[in-house]
């Protein structure tokens, strides 16, 4: 059995300028902050491990004295187990906001309420995630390594309100958080051998909403999913000199991953990179 436990405190004084308005607003924060850990190895090769910690954001200076700082609890539970080559992993998180902050930024869309907080109020992010790597080894040397991550997660808003901020509007409890994908997927498989690698990559994520409630624009509106191939290479010429190559989105695929700021917004097209690294 191994336990662990931390204790953060946080001392936070913030000051804002506002040299047109020739204004000076000031704030400060203290906060305590702990978590703690736990370990049980059942037998050599598997091992049971929970979690919890306290999340904290502070205010920024200069909001209304209603807007309140963002706070969570955040609790996980899973396996871990060693097998041959493998790692493997299987864990649940719940993440409990007492109240979930949205901040006015030109990326979340915002032009006329710039750096203006929002309460967003009690919400729960809560599901779980799939992680294994290993390899294959093969008699004449070669190497198949293999990485696969799997996460599932849902948002829920526990309270109904009215907010101006872009990304919430008129929220009902029950409406999901925007931008945050429902399933994330992504595999690697390789070959490998005593001076070179080749590694495919796949990655698949899911539409996500991009508002919460109604009322604001966009509401109702998801991006794409996504599903993207990329290809790496390496040789290793000498004991200094390696060289590598690199293939982002190998088909091409086009995708909307967001309709923020003021337009929708590709992913990356097929990119290109070769290179060297030399050690001195």
């Amino acid at each position: 059995l191994h336990t662990s436990f931390g204790l953060r405190v946080e001392s936070i004084d913030g000051e804002s300028n506002g040299y047109l308005a020739q204004t000076v607003q000031s704030n400060s924060d203290t906060v305590v902050l702990p978590g703690a850990g736990v370990f049980y190895q059942i037998t050599p090769k598997l091992g049971l491990l929970a979690g919890v910690n306290k999340g904290f954001v502070p205010n920024s200076p200069g909001e209304e004295s209603d807007i309140e700082p963002e706070e969570s609890w955040n609790y996980e539970i899973g396996l871990r187990a060693s097998v041959a080559d493998w790692r493997i992993e299987a864990i649940g998180f719940f993440n409990d906001y007492s109240n979930l902050k949205g901040s006015c930024t030109f990326s979340s869309g915002c032009n006329t309420q710039l750096d203006e907080e929002f309460n967003g109020g009690e919400v729960d992010i809560f599901g779980a995630e799939f992680s294994a790597n290993g390899k294959f080894v093969f008699t004449n040397g070669l190497e198949l390594p293999i990485k696969i991550a799997y996460t599932h997660t849902q948002s829920e808003f526990q309270t109904s309100f009215d907010s101006n901020f872009s990304q919430w509007g008129n929220v009902t409890a029950g409406d999901e958080l925007p931008y945050l994908p429902e399933n994330q997927f992504n595999l690697q498989i390789g070959l490998a051998g005593e001076k070179w690698q080749v590694d495919l990559a796949y990655k698949y994520i899911t539409k996500m909403s991009e508002a919460a409630g109604t009322g604001v624009e966009l509401s109702g509106v998801v991006t794409s999913d996504i599903n993207q191939v990329d290809v790496a290479a390496w040789y290793q010429v000498n004991e200094a000199l390696r060289i590598y190559s690199k293939l982002d989105n190998l088909t091409d695929a086009a995708n909307i991953v967001s309709r923020r700021t003021f337009g929708a917004r590709p992913g990356k097209p097929r990119q290109f990179v070769l290179g060297a690294k030399y050690a001195f």
